[in-house]
């Protein structure tokens, strides 16, 4: 570790943003997605057609709702359809006639199946997912990876975890994050350390005590993962949405607060791409909200215009 990377983590550390969201109901927040994608109607077995029309229905339902709850239910639904369908299905999501809206999603999904596949085995991980992703949708496989190491990192989480969502990672002891996430490309190592941000909020439920761990955590890309944080942070609150957007102007490091904005730009992005329009709902309540949707519809309408999420994860 650099001298001015040192200095970055010791100015972090010290960072206490102002959380608008209690810790208990972070807490009860971050259990209720586990909770969903426990239903026994989720599990499968799925075969190309069901699988297919199980994910179509699900979406059209939860576009039909009217708050963002159900939208969110509607996502962890389809990102547990696929993880089944993955699992115990025929597993690729190449060449299969999935709508561009679920894809990102669905990929996460296959996130969870190539670890539970293939263990924390960084090969056996990437062989999966390269054989399996659509190539415009791979970064959200990978993206979950980190996600779930960091859950399967805390004994507690990962018994709740395993629990909750009948999931059947193998039970091996996990090596240090620096030297997991040294065995993938550089162009994925981003992706992780996001997927592992996401991860600390669920399990911090608390947003300083995240960002702490983040900045602490030797080999963590603390940028990426803070932008993981932040992209939890509004996907879970997503009730408080009109309150979590102004969540961030206080962070004193200037790249873990720009980092952080970027990670409430990508949710609103998601939720764009996942139900279009949405963005159209929303209406600004403070200068910086206002300055948020206009980043989030310039980089929404560049993703249309591609035709898949292009680079959103990283420097949004």
């Amino acid at each position: 570790m650099g001298k001015t990377e040192r200095i970055a983590k010791s100015l972090g550390a010290k960072e206490q943003p102002a959380d608008c969201v209690p810790r208990w109901r972070a807490l009860v927040r971050s259990l209720y997605p586990i909770r969903v994608i426990s239903h026994r109607s989720l599990r499968g077995p799925f075969d190309r057609e069901t699988f297919l029309d199980a994910m179509t229905a699900v979406h059209r339902e939860a576009a039909m709702g009217e708050g963002l709850r159900e939208k969110a239910v509607g996502i962890w639904k389809l990102e547990r359809i696929c993880f089944s369908y993955c699992r115990d299905g025929n597993r690729t999501l190449h060449g299969i006639d999935l709508p561009p809206e679920v894809q990102p999603i669905s990929h996460t999904g296959l996130g969870f199946a190539a670890t539970e596949l293939a263990g924390f085995c960084a090969e056996g991980i990437s062989g999966l997912i390269e054989s399996c992703a659509h190539p415009d949708f791979r970064q959200f496989a990978y993206e979950s990876i980190g996600c779930i190491w960091a859950l399967q990192s805390t004994r507690v989480y990962r018994s709740i975890f395993r629990a909750l969502s009948r999931t059947r990672i193998p039970r091996t002891r996990l090596t240090p994050w620096a030297e997991f996430v040294d065995k993938f490309p550089a162009d994925v190592q981003g992706l992780l350390a996001h997927g592992h941000g996401r991860a600390l909020y669920l399990k911090k439920f608390n947003l300083g005590s995240a960002v702490r761990e983040a900045i602490a955590l030797e080999g963590l890309d603390s940028s990426a993962a803070m932008q993981g944080i932040a992209f939890a942070y509004a996907m879970l609150n997503n009730g408080d949405l009109d309150r979590i957007l102004d969540v961030g102007a206080d962070f004193r490091n200037e790249e873990l607060r720009e980092r952080f904005q970027s990670g409430l730009v990508a949710a609103l992005v998601f939720w764009d791409w996942t139900f279009p329009g949405f963005l159209d709902g929303l209406h600004p309540r403070s200068s910086r909200q206002e300055g948020l949707l206009d980043k989030a519809h310039e980089r929404i309408g560049t993703c249309r215009r591609a035709g898949r999420l292009t680079n959103w994860l990283i420097g949004a």
